[in-house]
């Protein structure tokens, strides 16, 4: 016999033992799939589901809901005396007594 006959021989007797080798073999547990689903499993804190959501929607959103907020609650607040001391000063309207 050549060695080429003789090495796809050995070739192919060393395939066919691995598979039936592997085949034999008890299955492995999957360790990284039972790790995973423990920790879907647990339950969140208030913190760790906080920490999920967008750094704009937990800092920028209400950072700029408290900034408008106050600057209307100040316009508000400034508008009623604005407006009586203009009426009550009709020189500073533009009209004019003659």
């Amino acid at each position: 016999m050549s060695p080429i006959v003789i090495g796809l021989a050995v070739v192919l007797f060393a395939v066919v033992a691995l598979i039936v080798v592997s085949m034999m073999r008890p299955a492995q547990t999957d360790v990284i799939g039972d790790r995973l689903s423990q920790f879907t499993e647990r339950t969140m804190t208030l913190d760790e589901l906080e920490l999920q959501q967008p750094f704009s929607q937990r800092v920028l959103l209400p950072l700029m809901r408290t900034i408008l907020g106050s600057s209307a609650n100040l316009a508000r607040s400034r508008a009623p005396s604005d407006c009586a001391s203009a009426f009550s000063r009709p020189a500073t309207l533009g009209i004019s007594h003659r």
